[in-house]
């Protein structure tokens, strides 16, 4: 594969994840956990902490990130994370397109490894 078709799979593997993940950015489609989540990082950034002030039961991996989203977006900047969560599809797909191509090299793992990232989960 040239350069010149790296580029071009590379621009239509982040066109697909953005094309496929903006309705996540419209503000009527909101995720109840999303705002358990918020709640829980307004609350740490108010002083509380994971599992005292504040209680549910996921790892606090996500409020973490909820917390460094808030802090640099401000609070309740849900449009911030559904962002963030578009780029860290758009490089799971790229990395996972790059493994791919080193392992198989054919083209059945190249359309595998653009098109699964970008499928709903379920």
């Amino acid at each position: 594969m040239t350069r010149r078709e790296s580029r071009w799979i590379t621009v239509v593997i982040i066109a697909l994840v953005v094309i496929l993940r903006a309705p996540t950015l419209l503000p009527s489609l909101y995720n109840s956990d999303e705002g358990y989540y918020g709640i829980i990082a307004n609350d740490t950034l108010d002083g509380g902490t994971f599992y005292r002030t504040a209680v549910d039961t996921k790892p606090p991996g996500i409020y973490y990130i909820y917390v460094a989203v808030f802090k640099v977006a401000g609070k309740n900047n849900l449009l911030a994370v559904h962002v963030l969560a578009i780029l860290v599809v758009a490089a799971t797909a790229l990395v996972v397109r790059r493994i791919g191509a080193r392992l198989g090299g054919g083209m059945e793992w190249h359309w595998l490894c653009r098109v699964r990232p970008c499928l709903p989960a379920g």
